[in-house]
């Protein structure tokens, strides 16, 4: 089964990944306004009420785009932002 999300722009894969490194803040409002719809997908959950963190179906969709958290400053570089603005 195929678990690319061709509704996630730059932003969002940022934000997943800022999730999978624990670099989201969960008392930030203007974060947690942005990811709002991650969570509701199921990409990013809340636990122990204050650490935001990657789920396995954020984790699989990360995966799908091929991200590497090792190589995620490549992969951010070679990101085709042109794909963000089409519909």
């Amino acid at each position: 089964m195929d678990k690319y999300d061709r509704t996630l722009k730059l932003q969002d894969y940022k934000d997943l990944a800022n999730a999978q490194a624990g670099a989201l803040d969960r008392y930030n409002e203007d974060d947690m306004a942005r990811v709002g719809h991650l969570i509701e997908k199921g990409y990013i959950a809340i636990a122990d009420a204050r650490f935001v963190i990657l789920t396995e179906a954020g984790y699989d969709c990360l995966a799908a785009v091929k991200f590497e958290r090792y190589n995620q400053k490549e992969w951010f570089e070679n990101y085709p932002q042109m794909l963000d603005t089409m519909e």
